[in-house]
This record gives structure tokens, C-alpha cells and sequence, in this order.
């Protein structure tokens, strides 16, 4: 049977939902925490310490590769020597995941059972061009939808408040102010920051980092750990920004009491949808559909739609339609690559539509 709950298994974030279904596992075994996965193997933070284990066989055949243990997940491991063995892996609360830039439709698991999740964006200086490409409110607007996807509440850390004027970051902010998400302004550097986002992870708390490279999620790490743990780098001259360090997710405890996972830097993040996902993060959008002529708009042509009449009274960015069109386009297209019934009907509808234009094309031929 397993050891008994104690303080320290509760630090590393377990609560009631975990601990309900240890009731129907069976056999020995020590629970605990995935803090990082190598090549197949992962070390768990358990009762008895770091343990290094391995999927049982069982496992190895049994799970499906999005369901295999991922950083944050919760696991019971038979320890052996070299290697333990994974036997069991406990229901998520959350995961975050992105799909796969290979030309299918696998998921990759980013993070399971965080509590929040720490979008990583930094300033720069430079010239105007070199500003905009370091803040891309569409890049940022991605992680959101990943994270609310998930169910995971969100704060954005707009890293290295020092490089710019005060002025330079308060335009910065303003010009988050359509993603309606939560900003804070921090400063790995200067700590600038830190204390509200330390406020932000009470004991217990699971959080994780993610954006691209370069925006100093390692150094930002090192800050909230008051020590040099995460390998960075020098920043690149032309604009400011750090180079790729993290190469593996890890779980880190904080001082606090608190639960870091640092994620490698992503070049690209597309969207994970299966069959019962929706976009969300355009709350402000979803609220004037409502007012809309017709349930079904989709705000391009249609009369009495009021997502277009915002537009034109300038109280909605046109490019924030434009990119809530894209990725509900990514979302359907992601989904038909999982949900067969889906593809054929998208299938059937492109089909349609292509009959339609011939028939148009052909009626017109004939005047």
C-alpha cells in the first residue's frame, strides 16, 4: 500500500483530486511527481527522494502516447535498481499541449496539472520594426488560447522592463490592451516585478513558463529561485534578445513553497484541437456575436452584424477579427485530422462550394 499522505507529497501540489484515486490503485509503491523526462526515462520527486524510473512493460503497451507521463504528472513508481518502474499514472487535472509541426496529428504534451500558466514575452530596443517582432500580440494571443484550451488561467510576464524607458513599456502594455489578458511588467535584471509575481504562487501553487526563445524564461527562473540553477546565455546585440537554452522541461520548487516548470523556448506554436475544443480567447468578440442578426454569423458579409459595426466604430481591432478567422480555421483543421465525421463533412462542404462556383461560372458563360 502506498506510504501516508504526508507534508511534503502535499508541497509538491497534491490535493483531494489526486488523492481520491489512490484509493483504487493497488500494490506497493511510492507516489510522486514527474520533475523532468530524458530519452524514455523520468526522475520523480517522491517521499524517498529523486527516484529515476522507467514505463512499466504494461504500461509501455498500454498507454497512448499523449496519455505517457509528461512533467507534472503525478506517477506511483516500484523502485529497482538501476531504474524504478513506473506502474501507474494518476488522472490529469490540466495539460497543456500544442500539435506537432510534422505533418500529422499527434499531440505533444507540454505541462499536466498546473494551476497557472506564465506566458513569457520580453521588450526590446531597437528601432520600431525590431519592437513590434519582439511583442507580437498574435504569438501571445496563441499561448492564451493554448492555456484557456486547457483550462488554465493565464498571466503574461512582459520580461525586461529595463531595456526600454518607462514611457517604451507603458506603449508596450497599451498595446496588449485588445489580448484582455493579465500583464505584468517584470524584470529578471532588476527585479522589477518579481514580489507581485511572487504573490501569484502561493504554496502548493504549480506554474509554468512558457514563449519563445530568447525571451529570458531561464534568467526569469533563476531570479524566482535566488540562484544561477537554469543555464543562459549572452543576448544577441542587434535586439536584445536571449539565444535557446532550456532544452527539456523541468519542475522546479521554489522557496515558497511553490512549483516552477521552465519549458524550452518554442520557434512555432500550433494550436492542439480535438473534437470537443473550441477557440476561445476572444471574450469580447463572443460578447458582441451575441447581439448579432444571425446566431450562425461569421462577421464578414452578413447584415445587422455587430462584430463588423465595431470595426467600423473603431471600438474592435480589424486584425483581431482577422486573426480569431485564422486560428478558428487552424482549430477546424486540426480537428478534421482526429474527427473522421468531421473531416467528411468539411470534406462534402468544400465539395458543395466548389459545385456552386462552377455552376455560377457556367450561368455566366451563357449571357
Amino acid at each position: 500500500m502506498f506510504e501516508s499522505i504526508c507534508p511534503e507529497l502535499i508541497k509538491l501540489g497534491l490535493s483531494p483530486f489526486f488523492m481520491q484515486q489512490l484509493h483504487a490503485l493497488e500494490g506497493e509503491g511510492h507516489l510522486g511527481r514527474v520533475a523532468c523526462e530524458r530519452r524514455g526515462q523520468y526522475e520523480v520527486l517522491t517521499r524517498a527522494g529523486l527516484l529515476r524510473a522507467s514505463l512499466s512493460g504494461r504500461l509501455e503497451h498500454r498507454l497512448a502516447e499523449d496519455d505517457r507521463p509528461t512533467v507534472g504528472d503525478w506517477v506511483v513508481v516500484e523502485p529497482a535498481e538501476p531504474v524504478g518502474r513506473v506502474v501507474a499514472v494518476l488522472e490529469r487535472q490540466s495539460v497543456l499541449r500544442r500539435s506537432v509541426v510534422d505533418g500529422t496529428s499527434r499531440a505533444q504534451n507540454l505541462a499536466a496539472n498546473v494551476d497557472l500558466c506564465c506566458v513569457v514575452a520580453a521588450l526590446s530596443g531597437g528601432d520600431e520594426h525590431t519592437r513590434r517582432r519582439a511583442l507580437n500580440p498574435r504569438r501571445i494571443e496563441r499561448y492564451l488560447m493554448t492555456a484557456q484550451g486547457s483550462n488554465v488561467p493565464a498571466l503574461v510576464l512582459v520580461n525586461k522592463a529595463d531595456v526600454v524607458s518607462v514611457e517604451e513599456a507603458e506603449e508596450a502594455l497599451r498595446a496588449l490592451d485588445s489580448l484582455q489578458a493579465r500583464l505584468l511588467l517584470v524584470s529578471a535584471h532588476t527585479g522589477q516585478g518579481l514580489d507581485e509575481l511572487r504573490a501569484e504562487l502561493p504554496v502548493g501553487t504549480s506554474a509554468v513558463l512558457l514563449g519563445s526563445s530568447g525571451v529570458g524564461k531561464s534568467t526569469l527562473v533563476n531570479a524566482l529561485l535566488g540562484e544561477q540553477r537554469q543555464r543562459t546565455s549572452a543576448e544577441r546585440t542587434d535586439d536584445s534578445r536571449g539565444r535557446h537554452t532550456t532544452t527539456e522541461r523541468q519542475l522546479l520548487e521554489l522557496e515558497s513553497g511553490a512549483l516552477l516548470i521552465d519549458t524550452p523556448g518554442m520557434r512555432e506554436l500550433s494550436l492542439w484541437a480535438d473534437a470537443d475544443s473550441e477557440v476561445g480567447g476572444f471574450e469580447d468578440i463572443e460578447r458582441l456575436a451575441e447581439t448579432c442578426q444571425f446566431r450562425d454569423c461569421s462577421h464578414r458579409t452578413e447584415p445587422g452584424c455587430a462584430v463588423v459595426a465595431a470595426i467600423q466604430a473603431g471600438t474592435l481591432a480589424a486584425e483581431r477579427l482577422e486573426h480569431a478567422h485564422k486560428l478558428e480555421k487552424e482549430r477546424l483543421f486540426q480537428q478534421a485530422r482526429v474527427d473522421v465525421r468531421l473531416r467528411t463533412e468539411l470534406a462534402a462542404r468544400s465539395k458543395a462550394l466548389s459545385r456552386a462556383v462552377r455552376v455560377q461560372l457556367k450561368n455566366k458563360g451563357r449571357r
